[in-house]
């Protein structure tokens, strides 16, 4: 099912498969700001985008789809390279969620996740609520598990201020941090975090995308940016603002790592409107824990951990306003 939530400034539509956020319109100029389809099955069909999904119980990549709690090892499926991406056919995007409550301007979805159904321990209680708040999305969510267990959810919009209807090469990013990892060949996290002074990867002012690109930095993905910005705390912050003259999105978290992915991996994918996304086309803003954090021991960062019995709530803000 298709739900529309909205106030005077925003229009949401939401799907129940995937707790998805199909449409995201800025009223007073008219603008659909994220990229997806009008139908809900192009959502399960075309299921590697993970267009405005909410990704679960892990977001981004595993090492070789293994992970340990309590000392334990578990597998996940592989099905990106030799890693696990966005936890394979288990992921929450491709599972029908539950509407718990749904008012104007907000709705709240429920998911309830089976022991090992999915790869992960415990049966986990989830709940995702879009709620419009004047010129702000809010993805918040929660969840209680009975064992512990990975909890690393994110929302997987590809956002573009122009409408989709171009590249983003007149954005302009800033990222509030001058930390990043660096990554492999097959998109992992590198066991290396660097400070993005002097580099293609330096956002900590206002920067167009296409001169960032224009760099060339070895360590790019496919030309662009598929890399996590670390905070490393569990603050409300601002993470990062993006804009292209006309709109400015903010994004706020409580998450301690802003992933930035520029959809490096999109080639001629028919959208809405029989609009068709290419390279660079939209961005995702993923607010969540470390990419395959869970599988390092020296880093000293933080782990996506929900202990038994513990309940877990985090929150990604989205704030659109003309310039």
């Amino acid at each position: 099912m298709i739900y529309k939530i909205e106030n005077d400034i925003l229009c949401a539509k939401i799907s129940s498969i995937g707790a998805t956020l199909m449409s995201l319109i800025y009223k007073p100029k008219d603008i659909d700001i994220v990229m997806g389809y009008d139908e809900e099955i192009d959502y399960i069909v075309d299921s590697g985008t993970y267009f405005g999904t909410t990704v679960g119980r892990n977001a981004n990549r595993l090492k070789d789809g293994k992970y340990k709690i309590n000392g334990q090892t578990y597998q996940l499926p592989i099905n990106d390279g030799p890693n696990n991406l966005h936890s394979g056919v288990g992921s929450f995007s491709l599972r029908p969620f539950d509407v718990k409550e749904i008012k104007e301007n907000s709705i709240t979805l429920l998911l309830k996740d089976g022991d090992m159904y999915s790869g992960y321990p415990g049966n986990l209680d989830f709940e995702v609520k879009y709620e419009l708040n004047n010129d702000e999305l809010i993805y918040s969510f929660k969840g209680l598990s009975d064992k512990d267990s990975i909890f690393n959810i994110t929302n997987h919009s590809y956002f573009n201020l122009n409408g989709s209807n171009d590249n983003l090469f007149n954005h302009e990013l800033k990222i509030n941090t001058e930390k990043m990892s660096l990554i492999d060949e097959n998109g992992m996290a590198a066991d290396c975090i660097i400070d993005v002074s002097d580099t293609g990867f330096d956002f900590r002012e206002f920067r167009n995308l296409k001169d960032s690109f224009d760099t060339k930095e070895d360590n790019f993905s496919k030309g662009g940016i598929d890399h996590d910005y670390i905070f490393n705390n569990l603050e409300n912050k601002k993470m990062g603002s993006l804009r292209n003259g006309i709109l400015q999105l903010d994004v706020e978290s409580d998450l301690p790592t802003l992933h930035i992915y520029t959809s490096n991996f999109i080639d001629h994918i028919k959208g809405k409107n029989n609009k068709s996304y290419y390279q660079y086309w939209g961005i995702c803003l993923e607010c969540y824990y470390n990419l395959n954090g869970l599988n390092y021991d020296d880093r000293n960062i933080l782990m996506p951990i929900i202990k038994a019995n513990e309940e877990v709530n985090h929150y990604i803000k989205f704030r659109i306003r003309s310039l």
